[in-house]
């Protein structure tokens, strides 16, 4: 007979575990990265959520980039969205991380990728390919982050606080995250939020990417997008965990605490599963839900941009 497969619940606890033992971190990257296959990063997908950004800062006024300074918080295992930006034309970067995951090994396989999405870039922006394809060609032969970090004007700040980045105010012109929000509890974001609104410029704008769904449905289709919504807010916290906490916000909540931060939202795309549609229809919701209509709770994954009000 074949292994039995753990439950949610089990890996949940699993996680939570490793949490709690020295270079628990380092064994669970380990473990995910061996047997759920999520390691190295996917750099053609994150491509394109860097080109999402661009698509919608640009729309929404952000043109000469050269001149600009950006902020992410929570680039993860390679700059993939910075360099992204880079090639774009932006100029100063800062990248907060709560822990250091860089790995100079990803960083060849990295460049490999982006130079097959040179052409995308230049369209993106409206520029000549051969503009992009010399300032790829300036950083494609860096040996570590810190060379690429150096050519690409990239501050990599990690281990940091980034409720407390020490960037003047009024000093950054575009804030973004790509499916980092959801691992954040909502406190955290609020403070998150209010530091954003302090270093963006008047009319700022911020792009942020958000993952709603259960985590774990992405390699085990046997559970929903939404299983993890039929959990009480107490049995949540027990089974959630440094190394995998989701704060299981709906994209209306993002929303809400977006315009009471003081954010004007200036666009929204929402992707609806199929699947998690079904599932809200039949599964006995947590209390903190049944208030949330079905086909927001339905909601897998956001685009918000909002732009700091004056």
């Amino acid at each position: 007979m074949p292994p039995r497969q753990a439950t949610p619940p089990e890996r949940h606890l699993l996680q939570k575990t490793l949490s709690y033992l020295p270079y628990g971190a380092d064994l669970n990257t380990a473990i995910s990265g061996r047997l759920l296959h999520t390691l190295p990063p996917r750099y053609s997908y994150t491509v394109d959520r860097a080109l999402t950004h661009l698509q919608a800062l640009r729309r929404h006024g952000l043109l000469d980039l050269g001149d600009t300074t950006w902020l992410e918080v929570g680039p993860g295992w390679a700059p993939t969205c910075a360099v992204v930006f880079h090639l774009a034309g932006v100029g100063r970067q800062w990248l907060y991380d709560k822990h250091r995951y860089f790995r100079t090994q990803y960083l060849h396989s990295m460049l490999m990728e982006l130079s097959c999405h040179l052409d995308r870039i230049a369209a993106v922006c409206e520029t000549e390919v051969a503009t992009i394809r010399q300032r790829y060609e300036r950083i494609e032969a860096a040996a570590d982050l810190s060379v690429l970090a150096h050519w690409c004007d990239l501050a990599y700040q990690a281990p940091a606080d980034a409720l407390d980045s020490g960037l003047p105010g009024s000093s950054v012109d575009a804030v973004t995250t790509t499916l980092v929000l959801e691992h954040i509890s909502r406190d955290v974001l609020r403070g998150l939020l209010r530091e954003w609104r302090r270093v963006l410029k008047p009319g700022g704008l911020m792009s942020h990417i958000v993952d709603h769904s259960d985590h774990y449905s992405h390699f085990d289709r046997s559970i929903s997008p939404v299983h993890f919504l039929k959990f009480s807010a107490p049995t949540w916290a027990l089974l959630s965990s440094s190394l995998s906490y989701c704060n299981r916000l709906r994209e209306c909540d993002y929303l809400a605490m977006f315009s009471e931060q003081g954010f004007e939202i200036c666009h929204v795309a929402s992707d609806t599963d199929p699947r998690a549609l079904s599932a809200v229809a039949s599964m006995s919701l947590a209390p903190e839900f049944c208030t949330i209509s079905p086909r927001d709770l339905s909601i897998t994954t956001s685009h918000i941009v909002a732009k700091k009000r004056i």
